[in-house]
């Protein structure tokens, strides 16, 4: 998972409850409530029923704070606190496992159904504008009219356009397929478009964007019923979201949306802008729950610009294998453009620096253009 890249700046009450309405507003299809179970403990002290409601709070304050240990990395103190403020909001149903009543006070022990999805579409609006870098999303969508398939682009399709004007508004960077066509056909874009999750992560791995949004939007027009003069336009959009780091799929998202329009005026644009509005807050959320999610501390990810040949790729994980504080190095993607790999590595990253930093390979030698936490990008001069 990706370092943290928070940072604390003045956000305003309307700002974050503007936030808040947009997010809930473009995506009403998304909040499909995915739970799961966990453990909460909590205990108060005294003996009425007051106090047996306190330690219940407490039970639920547990449960969610267990869950936020495990989303974000560095927890911001003031986005804790008003998240456990309304832990019970999270937690839809729960069964008591245990209770006792001592000298001390009562202890409850809960296992609570924790609702993912509202809490980190919560912790996502409190982060967003604390962020010091917005979150990047690389988009590579594909548009289906009737059965015939085209990529979406800035200057192509209706997709892009929406997707890019919905995550401005929220400070979130969208990139467009065309930043990924020097290093993959449109062809072999639509492949890993329509193609299993095997080779849509292949191609995540490449994108230098936080999150990878993949997927189709199909819109199809039939009568809208026998005999009418109107045309219903359907459009079903079906996304899949990936971290690039690892290329790991984090969760898939879907919409749909219908259009009426006489057979004179075409109403499929319509349906494909009002299906991908629908998911542009689920988008925002995948994105800063990507950006404030910890990477492992024994994982390094190292980004080679321009390799130029599968020689020089090899020497370069060469020197990394040969390194005795390096445990193992796994090759994510190659492309003569842009290639990626994972260490098993611990150690402090000036060292990893130190070691790649005029590096001399057959093609020229490397520099180190920047570390961020657990990631790395060096490139071929």
């Amino acid at each position: 998972m990706k370092a943290p890249r928070a940072g604390r700046t003045r956000t305003s009450w309307s700002g974050l409850t503007f936030l808040l309405f947009f997010i809930s507003t473009v995506s009403p299809l998304w909040a499909q409530n995915e739970a799961f179970r966990i453990r909460g403990v909590g205990a108060a002290e005294g003996s009425n029923f007051d106090v047996r409601r306190s330690a219940l709070q407490a039970a639920f304050q547990n449960a969610i704070q267990q869950v936020l240990d495990v989303k974000i990395a560095e927890p911001d103190l003031a986005t804790n606190r008003r998240i456990l403020r309304y832990a019970e909001r999270y937690i839809p149903n729960y069964t008591v496992v245990e209770q006792s009543q001592g000298a001390e006070g009562v202890t409850i022990s809960i296992d609570a159904e924790v609702d993912q999805e509202t809490l980190e579409y919560d912790i996502s609006a409190l982060i967003l504008p604390r962020l010091t870098t917005p979150p990047s999303v690389q988009f590579i969508l594909a548009e289906d009219h009737d059965g015939t398939a085209r990529l979406a682009t800035r200057n192509s399709g209706t997709a892009q356009t929406i997707f890019d004007a919905g995550l401005e508004n929220l400070k979130v960077e969208g990139h467009s397929p065309e930043e990924l066509l020097d290093m993959f056909s449109e062809a072999t874009l639509l492949e890993a478009i329509y193609g299993d999750v095997a080779a849509a992560s292949q191609i995540a791995r490449a994108a230098l964007t936080d999150t990878v949004v993949m997927g189709r939007i199909s819109v199809s027009a039939l009568a809208a019923s026998p005999g009418s003069p109107m045309l219903e336009h359907t459009a079903q959009a079906a996304l899949r979201v990936f971290r690039t780091s690892d290329g790991k799929m984090l969760d898939d998202i879907t919409s749909r949306a219908v259009v009426l329009s006489r057979p004179e005026i075409s109403g499929s644009d319509q349906a494909i802008e009002d299906a991908c509005k629908k998911l542009i807050g689920p988008t925002v959320v995948a994105a800063v729950m990507t950006v404030v999610s910890d990477q492992p501390k024994d994982r390094v990810i190292i980004t080679v610009e321009t390799p130029q040949s599968q020689e020089n790729w090899t020497s370069i994980k060469d020197a990394l294998t040969q390194d005795a504080a390096v445990f193992s190095v796994e090759d994510l993607f190659f492309t003569e453009k842009r290639a990626r790999l994972r260490l098993a590595y611990d150690g402090p990253m000036g060292h990893l620096a130190d070691l790649l930093s005029g590096l001399p390979v057959h093609g020229g030698t490397l520099t180190v253009d920047r570390a961020v936490g657990r990631n790395m990008t060096v490139s071929l001069h």
